[in-house]
């Protein structure tokens, strides 16, 4: 046994490089997986097996030392040919060579053809004649192979099985499997990952696996969670983890043209990868995308996290109880109240907002409570008398929710509500009343009271993009939302219930 601090010596380490503490047998598994790869894939580079080192180290019950692995290294410096390497490895060794299931999740039909196209080169394709085949040998162990986009498959006879899913398809697939490998982590979502049925949990082997590897996200609306909370994770050096990263931790003025930064953050670099070609990409790209693609520095604002944490910890202030038969609006000029219907309609949170007029306009503050948080299983009869009950004092109630939104505000119609004072909101007003949010959080100009539940999920919520060019909120985010659309409401709703009507 040794320590994976002793893996194979490389060149140009990465800038991050995270082990399990511990010792762990990495020298024969690493040497079945170089033996196999220079036979029918590749000779690997030193960063290459230090990485596998690292993947496929095992601790004395023969489990994975590493039950979580990840890479960040910029694109064309090899990538492939590790997930290639591993995925050999795991399909003819694992398990003591009764093999592994696989599942590979890319971003796209085509980004999962790559690997599967360099397999079927080692196991040899049914679609062409044998006499194609570079290692007819290699055939002899294939059981059947799938060709069918998005559910490309190879099997092997001692059980072994390796598919492919494009994450882009929506397809889903229902499977568990022993190694699960994320590429092109830098796209995946949490939805993407949470509808992924494939899942290495309940490995029929009981030695899970899963990899996560690609570049930073280079996308606007893409945030890629599920990596940066391995990225995270690494950092703090939590569990039986292991990453690799090589990249730039900032950028400076004259970072993105120096060649030193370019092979400290390229392992391949003067190999297969070449400076001049690197420097026709400075040319073409922006800077930003340079740099995520090229160096994977990580932006800070590549985040999904929709309220600032530390801006919502110092918002909470500290409510005086009433007494008994007080006017809540005392001290305020007008209040809302928001209902948000979770997305599968079986939970609704309600939240008030209280706002406090400012000289001019764009001072105005509010104050935001969270009144409810209930299942629907309760109906909302219960909700429809208070909201009625409070007819004098409620300017607007803003209702969102693809269910149930409707069926409220005509409850409440019916019951005695003006409809002036009943708002379904549509897809521009969320995205509105997120915006006015956080902003508002950000400026200073909104303040809670600290409850539990609500401050829950304003730390989880993340963004959730809605239309081209907009977002509202998404996760756990039912109360914040309630929350966002009663202030939303108080600010924007021009009627004022305290206001006496002439009657002609």
């Amino acid at each position: 046994m040794s320590s994976l601090r002793d893996a194979p010596g490389v060149e140009r380490p990465p800038r991050l490089r995270v082990v399990p503490s511990g010792d762990y047998s990495w020298e024969f598994p690493l040497e079945d997986a170089c033996d196999l790869a220079a036979a029918y894939l590749v000779e690997l580079q030193d960063w290459q097996r230090d990485v596998l080192a690292c993947w496929l180290a095992e601790d004395e019950e023969g489990r994975y030392a590493c039950t979580t692995c990840g890479l960040l290294v910029p694109r064309q410096n090899g990538k492939t040919e590790v997930v290639a390497a591993r995925i050999l490895y795991g399909m003819l060794f694992g398990n003591c060579g009764a093999g592994e299931v696989i599942a590979y999740s890319g971003h796209t039909v085509e980004s999962s053809l790559v690997v599967f196209s360099r397999l079927l080169e080692v196991f040899g394709d049914d679609r062409e004649p044998p006499e194609t085949w570079a290692h007819p040998e290699m055939h002899e162990l294939v059981a059947y192979e799938r060709f069918t986009n998005g559910h490309q498959a190879i099997r092997l006879q001692n059980g072994s099985e390796v598919t492919f899913n494009a994450r882009s398809t929506g397809r889903k697939r229902s499977q568990t499997c022993d190694v699960m490998v994320y590429d092109e982590a830098g796209f995946l979502t949490d939805d993407q990952q949470s509808a992924s049925k494939s899942t290495a949990a309940s490995a029929p082997h009981g030695n899970p696996q899963v990899v996560y590897l690609g570049t930073p996200p280079s996308e606007h609306g893409i945030y890629a969670e599920p990596f940066a909370r391995v990225r995270n994770n690494a950092m703090s050096n939590a569990g039986r983890l292991c990453w690799h990263e090589w990249s730039v931790e900032r950028i400076e003025r004259d970072t993105l043209s120096d060649r030193n930064v370019w092979a400290e953050c390229n392992p391949a670099m003067g190999r297969h990868l070449l400076a001049s070609y690197v420097e026709s990409e400075l040319m073409e790209l922006s800077a930003e995308k340079f740099a995520i693609e090229r160096l994977c520095w990580w932006p800070e604002t590549a985040s999904a996290k929709a309220v600032d944490a530390k801006r919502w910890e110092a918002a909470a202030v500290e409510v005086p109880e009433q007494e008994e038969g007080a006017d809540p609006m005392e001290g305020f000029d007008k209040m809302a109240v928001g209902v948000k219907f979770a997305p599968d309609g079986l939970q609704l949170c309600v939240s008030a907002a209280l706002l406090s007029r400012g000289r001019p306009r764009s001072a105005d503050s509010v104050h935001v409570e969270l009144m409810h948080a209930e299942d629907t299983l309760l109906g909302i009869q219960w909700l429809v008398d208070e909201l009625v009950d409070a007819r004098d004092r409620v300017a607007c109630v803003a209702i969102d929710g693809r269910i149930g939104a409707e069926n409220l505000a005509g409850a409440l119609v019916r019951s005695g509500l003006p409809k002036k004072a009943v708002h379904v909101m549509a897809p521009h007003d969320a995205i509105t009343a997120t915006a006015m949010g956080t902003t508002m959080l950000a400026e200073g100009r909104m303040t809670h009271n600290g409850d539990a539940v609500l401050s829950a999920s304003a730390k989880a919520a993340v963004k959730r993009r809605i239309g081209s060019d907009g977002y509202g909120l998404g996760g756990d985010s039912c109360a914040i939302e309630s929350a966002f659309a009663a202030a939303w409401a108080v600010v924007t709703t021009k009627r004022d219930p305290s206001r006496k009507q002439l009657i002609g």
